[in-house]
């Protein structure tokens, strides 16, 4: 589909700029693209629910597998720098976040326990 493969080739082309293609990019790079793909995650939500209102379910699917995509490009950023510096507590928020989108509380929980941020 055409939305996603646009998404796609977006996603790629944020990466290798951000980081230089460099096998290790540095977690402040990563963070900063997590962020921006969540970023995206939430504006592809909102547009797949407008459309679902609008009665175009087709562009509704399209938007939210654009979601999709983003989300996991955004995990994806998030795990690598745990896997860098597991005590990134910025890192392991956004994570934290993730797992709320996807109504997993307990690993949000934990996520944020690691990250010294739960209640």
């Amino acid at each position: 589909c055409l939305v996603m493969d646009k998404e796609l080739m977006t996603a790629e082309r944020y990466f290798q700029e951000a980081t230089g293609g460099t096998a290790t990019p540095d977690p402040a790079t990563l963070n900063l693209l997590g962020e921006v793909f969540w970023r995206r995650t939430k504006t592809n939500a909102a547009l797949a629910q407008f459309y679902r209102m609008k009665g175009k379910q087709e562009r509704a699917a399209e938007y939210q597998q654009g979601a999709t995509l983003w989300e996991r490009k955004a995990m994806d950023m998030y795990q690598r720098v745990a896997q860098i510096n597991p005590s990134d507590s910025r890192a392991l928020a956004a994570m934290a976040q993730i797992f709320l989108g996807r109504s997993d509380f307990p690993a949000a929980e934990a996520m944020y326990r690691q990250a010294g941020t739960a209640d």
